[in-house]
C-alpha cells in the first residue's frame, strides 16, 4: 500500500525537518499522494512473489564492491522482473535507455543473476507521474501494450556491463584518468563543468596531431 507508506514518510519528514504547514506544502502532499495512489492500484502482470527495497551487492575486481537497492523485484518461477520507480520526466527516462554510460539496468540484472540465481527477463523504469513503463526485455503475462514499450534485451548485457566497469576501474586505479565524454551533449548540464579538463584534453590531441604532422 504505497499511499499508507507515503503518508507515514511525508509526515515523518515534515516532523523531522520542521516543515511549517501551509498552502505550498499541502499542494505537494496532494500531488505526490496522487502518484502513490496510482502506483498502488496499477497491477499489470502476475507474479509468484514480489519484494521491495531489495539490497544486493556486486563484487568487482580489485576488491571493489558496488551496493545496489532494487525498488521492486517480481519473481515468476526462476525468472524475475526488475522494476525501478522514477519520479522524473519521461524525456529523461527515455534518454537513459539510449545512454551507453547509464549502467543501472545492466547492473541490476547482474546483481539478481549472481546473488539470487534468477534470470532477469525484463528491467522496467516506471515513470510514476505519467504511469508509463520503459525498459528492456519481455514481461510474461503483461499486455502487448506494456511489452511494446520495452526494447529487446541486449545480448550479454550484464556481462558486458561488468567488463566495461572493471576496465574503467582498473584504468582509474592505475592513474589513467582520461577526460573523454561518451555523450558531449550532457556536458552542458554538468555540475563540474568549471573544473573539467575536457578542453585541455582536446588541446593535447590537437597539439599531438600537429607535432606528428610536422615530424612527417
Amino acid at each position: 500500500n504505497f499511499v499508507e507508506l507515503y503518508d507515514e514518510a511525508f509526515n515523518a519528514v515534515c516532523r523531522d525537518q520542521h516543515l511549517p504547514p501551509g498552502y505550498r506544502l499541502e499542494v505537494k502532499r496532494i500531488e505526490f499522494r496522487d502518484i502513490a495512489s496510482r502506483v498502488s492500484t496499477t497491477e499489470q502482470w502476475a507474479y509468484d512473489s514480489s519484494e521491495v527495497e531489495v539490497p544486493l551487492a556486486i563484487e568487482l575486481s580489485l576488491g571493489v564492491t558496488v551496493g545496489t537497492r532494487i525498488d521492486r523485484l517480481d519473481i515468476i518461477g526462476n525468472d524475475c522482473i526488475i522494476v525501478d520507480y522514477k519520479s522524473g520526466k519521461t524525456t529523461g527516462i527515455k534518454q537513459k535507455l539510449e545512454s551507453e554510460t547509464h549502467l543501472q539496468g545492466p547492473l541490476y540484472a547482474l546483481a539478481v543473476r549472481e546473488h539470487r540465481r534468477l534470470n532477469p527477463v525484463a528491467v522496467v523504469f516506471w515513470a510514476v507521474r505519467e504511469d508509463e513503463q520503459y525498459g528492456w526485455g519481455h514481461i510474461p503475462g503483461a499486455s502487448d501494450a506494456v511489452n511494446a514499450t520495452l526494447q529487446p534485451m541486449p545480448a550479454d548485457w550484464a556481462t558486458a556491463a561488468r567488463a566495461r566497469i572493471e576496465e574503467r576501474l582498473s584504468d582509474f586505479l592505475n592513474g589513467a584518468v582520461v577526460v573523454h565524454p561518451q555523450d558531449p551533449s550532457l556536458c552542458r548540464w554538468c555540475d563540474y563543468a568549471g573544473a573539467c579538463r575536457v578542453e585541455q584534453q582536446e588541446l593535447v590531441a590537437i597539439t599531438a596531431g600537429s607535432t606528428a604532422g610536422s615530424n612527417a
